[in-house]
């Protein structure tokens, strides 16, 4: 082998534009050539040695999908018809070589003979891919989580992350889409969303070539929430056009989750619903909580929302006031924006010796009612606030966080791994924790994105609502 031919990935960037993804003409192996506008990558000398080439986009976040045809094929055992690899994978080896470690390249390859490799190891067999087959791959960088495909289906299940190919890919990882061509004439045509896709693309799952362009609807698609809601926009890629809402007689009845999951927020008595505005900031369409009796509650558990361990919640909304409040102690004896049917888990206000404060609280499952709460400043009345609430198991040691506006973020004790979610969802407080304020936008999902995507999703609501 020729030593110390690497990738010359090094100087790549994630991309952020619209031009197409194809094969990089400065990252190949020498005895490879680029046809079809850089598209096709074609073996044209046999040297003894595995040749690779690597794709001119790499992503690190969200769930992305690409494909390769195998337009010719010497040895099913030896060509790779694609892969994927870190910035320094190696161009003089084959796609799976390389092991994992916070220091060293990774690389993964899928061969036409259906071997699997990854990390070094043997990742499995999946289908045998054939001249002029195409093969499908599905990187979910949020779980840290690969799947392939053939003519006939998915090794794995790539809508419930089962018997993923290759598992052991750590947060903040870079990867570009990459093929190994051993012998003479092995050619291989990437397609990462510039044409019609041979197979239909996973659920929530973006093109290769879609640019990380962070908006709300990107990042929200990639984190797959099970509640989404917005009275302005459309914050899933897959329910562009639907209806966002339901009024009777200028009040929302009915607030449409767009996730897909059918979660919508539902209030059937008129002088309890929440009046329609647009009188907020940016004059963007919301909901106007009276804070005496308006409510609206989902008849989903708020355990489809956060599941058993983690979540991560964010919405926005101006506080007209506070109506109810106990000031220091307990977080849920005060005004809920959101809330569980049993003050179990939520977001609240207090108003502590004339300093307003945001309390994120989790009670865990022993039934105690031991909370664990952290205060959140910056909260000001009649002004937008984006907040964020979220509990990473691993990430934060199992407490909870809160932050306001992106600003700093607050973070409590640890608490027990699990607590009760089984209680239906309330946005407006509960019966007697009633909130007076505007509500524009709100999500919930059970996968808590990293600190990037964090700040991507907060900056790209606060625009929108001018905050």
């Amino acid at each position: 082998m020729i030593p110390g031919v690497v990738s010359s990935q090094a100087t790549s960037v994630v991309a952020e534009t619209n031009e197409e993804t194809s094969w990089d003409p400065n990252d190949k192996y020498e005895q490879i050539e680029l046809l079809n506008e850089n598209l096709t990558a074609l073996r044209v000398l046999d040297s003894g040695f595995y040749g690779s080439v690597f794709a001119t986009r790499g992503h690190m976040r969200g769930r992305r999908y690409f494909e390769c045809t195998a337009d010719n094929i010497v040895s099913d055992i030896d060509m790779g018809v694609l892969g994927l690899g870190t910035v320094d994978a190696a161009l003089n080896s084959y796609l799976g070589s390389e092991g994992f470690s916070a220091a060293t390249p990774y690389s993964y390859g899928y061969y036409c003979d259906g071997l699997q490799s990854a990390s070094g190891v043997n990742a499995g067999t999946g289908e045998a891919v054939s001249v002029g087959e195409v093969a499908g791959c599905m990187v979910d960088f949020d779980v840290g989580k690969i799947f392939s495909r053939g003519a006939t289906g998915w090794t794995g299940d790539p809508e419930t992350g089962a018997g993923s190919v290759a598992d052991k890919l750590q947060a903040g990882t870079v990867l570009f889409p990459g093929a190994t061509l051993a012998f003479a004439t092995d050619q291989v045509t990437l397609n990462a969303g510039a044409s019609a896709f041979a197979y239909a693309v996973p659920s929530m799952t973006l093109a290769w070539n879609d640019p990380d362009t962070e908006t709300g609807t990107e990042l929200l698609d990639s984190l797959q929430p099970t509640v989404v809601m917005s009275f302005s926009r459309d914050l899933m890629s897959g329910f562009a056009g639907g209806d966002r809402y339901l009024l009777n007689t200028g009040n929302v009845s009915t607030w449409y989750d767009q996730s897909g999951r059918e979660a919508n927020f539902v209030q059937v008595t008129g002088a309890a619903q929440p009046a329609f505005t647009t009188a907020g900031p940016n004059s963007r369409e919301c909901a106007a909580f009276d804070g005496s009796d308006d409510l609206l509650t989902c008849a989903k558990s708020i355990g489809l929302a956060i599941g058993d361990v983690d979540f991560y919640a964010i919405f926005s909304v101006v506080i007209d006031a506070i109506t109810t409040n106990f000031g220091s102690g307990s977080a849920n004896s005060n005004d809920a924006i959101f809330s569980d049917s049993s003050n179990d888990l939520g977001y609240y206000l207090r108003d502590n010796f004339g300093t307003l404060s945001g309390m994120g609280a989790i009670d865990t499952a022993s039934g105690s009612g031991i909370v664990a709460a952290t205060n959140a400043s910056g909260i000001v009345l009649s002004t937008p606030l984006v907040i964020e609430i979220w509990r990473d198991r691993w990430g934060s040691g199992g407490g909870v966080n809160a932050r306001v506006n992106g600003g700093a973020t607050a973070t409590s004790g640890g608490v027990l791994n699990k607590f009760t979610a089984t209680n239906i969802m309330q946005i407006g407080g509960r019966p007697g924790l009633f909130c007076q304020m505007k509500m524009f936008e709100f999500a919930v999902t059970g996968r808590v994105p990293d600190t990037t995507s964090r700040d991507a999703l907060c900056a790209d609501f606060m625009s929108w609502v001018g905050a």
